[in-house]
């Protein structure tokens, strides 16, 4: 009894032969049957389902049955449309996350998404959401058709389930009249968001690039933005404009004070509470208690941060001296670190030979990849101090202070005491000391200077050497005894 092609089947039974029970064993151990898991899961299934709507009639619905089962898991309905008496050629797949007990019982909130909407079917079917029915006890979700043509098409429910599937038993109602109110276009949509330049946007419009807008080529005009809560209460507005009378403004307002300001082409700055100024000096971002002054009246401001000239940015500080000199705290929360070094310094010490600064790096390159600690002195001497390497490898240009070191993973020396162990002999051990002058299995002094040494392995292999001391000793005590007692 086994399976057999189809070829050697149709040989058991031509005219005038008779099958064996054996043959007839074969045959049904060839064909699927549906107690075949690995063929037919019980968590994995599939439902296929045709329907037409009528001709002449608009507003038209059906209901797709889902029983009064668990359904749970990722269930897809695809909609499918062909040329028929009217072109509805497409495909709709709308994919469901669910977690349905029976009775309308919910454990967890179905999320829908269209992954696929394309052709002319997207004029006709809208495809609605699963809800409980509780006249006829039991789930469905409905398909509209707007159009008044008469239109075949064919429905695929597939569902995978954590234990098992039940939309194999799936079904239509009849169609009946139902306007769909609302949205009756599906489109692809995932975040809802719009991206130029990027196929993950962030935001609800993620541009990644220059943006041009207003006459001609675009680099002439007038940009703006809005941002309006819904009570009303705060109103933010900006404009960017190039022209005869080149300025940059923003402005907000809440409930009856106003703060606004704007940068003229000159550089000046009339306006708020917040302000940048352009100029000479840099760019500079300045506050001021006066929340709305007329253009002419002077403003004492007072300044927060600035930008200079040649590309430093100070915050506590006017003239920085670095890409970023902040005179005060840092504090910073960082989720990843692609290279770079950060500087911190202090300008009290400042007699040669005194450390002042210090730098720690996330270098790539000759110095090797990982963190470096290195020390800058007012007389211009500098240097790495200590070394991280992403290996988990440490170096340390400098002495160690501790009051316990534990070094693990390393192996002991105890295989010294076993029964099988070669202890060389006390003459051998002499000759090979004196061509050698180092112990067997401890480096020269020659390999020690120029390699260094691995201080657990080292320990280790004084310890085999004391071990083999101990035995040697041992050995001397019993030739002792024994020479006593002649």
């Amino acid at each position: 009894m086994a399976k057999k092609v189809i070829t050697a089947l149709k040989e058991y039974f031509k005219a005038g032969k008779r099958p064996t029970e054996s043959q007839f064993s074969d045959l049904i151990d060839s064909y699927a049957n549906l107690e075949d898991k690995t063929i037919f899961p019980d968590n994995y299934k599939h439902k296929d389902l045709y329907f037409e709507f009528p001709d002449q009639q608009a507003d038209m619905a059906i209901d797709v049955l889902l029983g009064n089962n668990y359904l749970n898991g990722s269930l897809v309905i695809e909609v499918a449309g062909t040329f028929a008496y009217q072109t509805s050629v497409g495909i709709i797949k709308k994919q469901f996350e669910i977690g349905l007990n029976p009775d309308g019982n919910l454990w967890y909130p179905t999320t829908s998404r269209i992954v696929e909407a394309e052709g002319t079917i997207l004029y006709n079917i809208y495809i609605g959401d699963i809800v409980w029915d509780s006249a006829r006890n039991e789930y469905k979700l409905t398909i509209y058709h707007t159009s008044n043509r008469l239109n075949p098409y064919a429905i695929r429910i597939t569902q995978f389930s954590y234990d098992k599937a039940f939309v194999d038993q799936a079904r239509l109602s009849d169609v009946y009249h139902k306007p769909l109110i609302g949205q009756k276009k599906h489109s692809v949509h995932y975040n809802e968001n719009i991206g130029i330049g990027t196929d993950n946007p962030k935001a609800k419009l993620d541009v990644r690039g220059t943006v041009f807008a207003g006459q001609g080529d675009g680099t002439q005009g007038i940009n703006a933005f809005a941002i309006r809560y819904e009570n009303g209460s705060v109103n933010n507005w900006g404009s960017l404009r190039s022209g005869a009378e080149t300025y940059m403004s923003y402005g907000a307002k809440a409930d009856n004070q106003t703060a606004y300001g704007w940068v003229s082409g000159d550089g000046t700055f009339a306006g708020c509470k917040t302000a940048v100024t352009l100029g000479n000096e840099g760019i500079k971002f300045l506050s001021s208690n006066y929340l709305q002054v007329p253009q002419d009246s002077p403003v004492t401001m007072s300044e927060l941060m600035r930008i200079v000239p040649n590309g430093n940015v100070g915050i506590g500080t006017e003239s920085p001296q670095q890409k970023l000199d902040v005179h005060g705290t840092i504090l910073s929360q960082i989720n990843s670190n692609e290279g770079g070094a950060l500087f911190l310094e202090n300008h009290s010490k400042t007699a040669p030979g005194t450390a002042n600064r210090w730098a720690l790096y996330n270098m790539t390159g000759g110095y090797g990849n990982g963190l470096q600690f290195w020390s800058y002195s007012a007389d211009g001497t500098y240097g790495p101090k200590l070394f991280l390497s992403d290996a988990g490898n440490m170096a340390l240009y400098g002495k160690i202070e501790a009051k316990d070191v534990v070094i693990t993973a390393t192996p002991t020396a105890d295989h010294v005491f076993a029964s099988d162990y070669h202890l060389r002999g006390i003459k051998d051990l002499g000759k090979f000391i004196t061509e050698n002058n180092h112990l067997p299995e401890i480096p020269s002094a020659k390999e020690m200077t120029a390699d260094g040494l691995s201080v657990g392995d080292f320990q280790i292999k004084l310890l085999q050497k004391i071990e083999e001391m101990s035995l040697y000793i041992i050995s001397l005590d019993k030739e002792i005894d024994r020479l006593k007692s002649k």
